[in-house]
């Protein structure tokens, strides 16, 4: 359409098959539209020519897009998201718009809006895969965390049986020496086991 070959000669960037590109005035009128206008929008020519482009988005919408168009007004080429309702689905689209000039004064301008939507779910898979990918690095971490002392434990658990082994023989002997045993006796069992500890330390 005269649309999309004016758009071309804008030399911007190139056209996917099913851009849909509107050509506004200086109003943000649209005075018309390629042939994916009803297919993107589910509205056909009739309903849409003559109408502010901003009226094709959600109405929350039209202020941002005031401001975007002031700025393209100025000369300035834009680029915005947006997102279009279509047979009860949401779809995300991004917004080019390039000012269009004659006698070095901006006319109007070309708006091509390009479904970005599957872009944009593969982009939010990867980030949810990137987070799985750090909860994995932080489960590991807190693993590591916790096996080691795990670790220092269960090895000086074998020390503490050998321990609970000789402090059983060691009492076991005491007993064995009566009420009545001689001091010195007892004192010198509980001398020898101490430097029994100490050499198996």
């Amino acid at each position: 359409s005269d649309a999309v070959g004016e758009f071309a000669r804008c030399g911007s960037r190139p056209l996917n098959a099913h851009d849909l590109v509107l050509e506004v005035n200086r109003d943000g009128a649209v005075v018309r539209a390629n042939q994916w206008l009803e297919p993107v929008t589910g509205k056909p020519p009739a309903q849409v020519n003559g109408q502010q482009y901003w009226s094709l988005f959600r109405s929350e919408e039209t202020r941002a897009q005031r401001v975007v168009f002031d700025r393209v007004l100025q000369g300035e080429t834009v680029e915005t998201e947006t997102s279009l309702n279509r047979d009860g689905a949401e779809r995300c689209f991004s917004v080019l718009l390039i000012p269009i000039e004659a006698n070095e004064s901006v006319v109007g301008a070309h708006v091509v809006l390009r479904d970005v939507s599957r872009y944009r779910d593969l982009q939010a898979q990867l980030i949810q895969s990137e987070k799985m990918a750090s909860v994995g690095q932080i489960a590991a971490g807190i693993a590591h965390e916790i096996n080691n002392p795990l670790a220092y434990v269960l090895a000086n658990l074998t020390h503490l049986r050998e321990h609970e082994r000789s402090l059983r023989e060691f009492v076991a002997e005491l007993r064995g020496t009566g009420a009545h045993a001689d001091p010195v006796s007892v004192e010198a069992s509980v001398a020898r086991h101490r430097i029994d500890e100490v050499l198996s330390e």
